[in-house]
């Protein structure tokens, strides 16, 4: 995780490196050179999608919008972000691994190129958190001892309960929130 402004107060971007193609295939099948593929994660959108109902009929789907990178600044925080990860792939210690371009170049392909590139490859990455939201209001689903508001012996103990989308990965707190409901079960004390 980075900043990409330094004036910023937490990390705007994850960067990801894995050393798997996004195109790979079984070697049986194809065999396929090596290949090492950048991902990177906005970790604090402004755009904000929704869902809604689609008719009165329950039958039909939710009408799901996304709406990615809707927000300017989002597009400016992935355009810094791959700048960033192209000046760390431009490091002595991976440069040597890098056998092509790394396209589009930020800074020096046109911008409409690498805007398109953007919206192109653009994918959700963030965990699904919040369906089933930890609270003290009406419209909390579960109360702070994860007990389902309104159902007897039934507690929720996953990343559901998180009320907001953190900006990480959601496992370690998914790993504590099952302690914790663990610990609640058993009657120990928190702390």
């Amino acid at each position: 995780m980075m900043q990409t402004l330094p004036e910023l107060a937490r990390p705007d971007i994850q960067i990801m490196l894995t050393t798997i193609r996004t195109d790979a295939e079984p070697w049986l099948i194809r065999r396929q050179e090596h290949k090492w593929t950048w991902a990177l994660c906005l970790l604090h959108p402004s755009s904000r999608g929704s869902v809604t109902l689609r008719s009165a009929d329950f039958h039909d789907t939710p009408a799901i919008r996304f709406n990615m990178l809707a927000e300017p600044e989002d597009f400016d925080t992935m355009l810094r972000g791959i700048a960033a990860a192209q000046n760390i792939a431009a490091q002595p210690a991976l440069s040597h691994l890098i056998t092509g371009p790394c396209d589009p170049v930020v800074g020096v392909a046109p911008r409409e190129e690498v805007d398109s590139f953007i919206r192109d490859n653009t994918a959700v990455t963030h965990h699904p958190v919040g369906t089933c939201r930890i609270g003290q209001d009406d419209l909390a689903v579960v109360d702070p001892s994860l007990r389902v508001r309104g159902v007897q012996r039934l507690r929720v103990a996953d990343a559901s309960v998180i009320p907001l989308v953190p900006g990480a990965n959601t496992n370690p707190a998914a790993i504590m929130i099952g302690e914790r409901a663990s610990d609640l079960i058993l009657g120990r004390p928190a702390g």
